[in-house]
């Protein structure tokens, strides 16, 4: 599995899928990658929102302004993965979720995510 994902993140958009290839599902076309290092922090953000792109953004140009998991329209995902094969708990490094609050500005409803080895995590934005 994890060979797949990885032959899938590195697809050009301009490849022809392969019989192989299509019998998995549709290729990962697009994708960001990072990775955190120990003295890293990282602000509240989204990942992507498609109601939010600037009209003439490429992405916005070729699948147009529109709210995730719209019908007909590419679904945004982001993908956590802890690939360490062990951690200590006195590291910490939980990763935050939280909801916009009601005036914008604030935010409610945070859950923490613990590092577990080999821990996948998916959310649509």
């Amino acid at each position: 599995m994890a060979s797949q994902l990885a032959e899938a993140l590195v697809a050009d958009e301009d490849d022809a899928p392969s019989e192989q290839s299509a019998a998995r599902g549709p290729a990962i076309r697009s994708h960001v990658g990072n990775a955190a290092v120990e003295g890293d922090s990282y602000a509240w953000h989204v990942d992507m929102d498609p109601a939010c792109l600037f009209f003439d953004a490429p992405w916005a140009e070729r699948h147009g302004c529109y709210v995730n998991r719209e019908l007909g329209k590419p679904w945004l995902v982001s993908m956590l993965l802890y690939p360490d094969e062990a951690w200590d708990e006195a590291w910490g490094a939980e990763t935050l979720f939280a909801d916009d609050g009601d005036d914008g500005e604030s935010i409610k409803n945070v859950v923490a995510t613990r590092v577990l080895p080999a821990r996948l995590v998916l959310m649509d934005q």
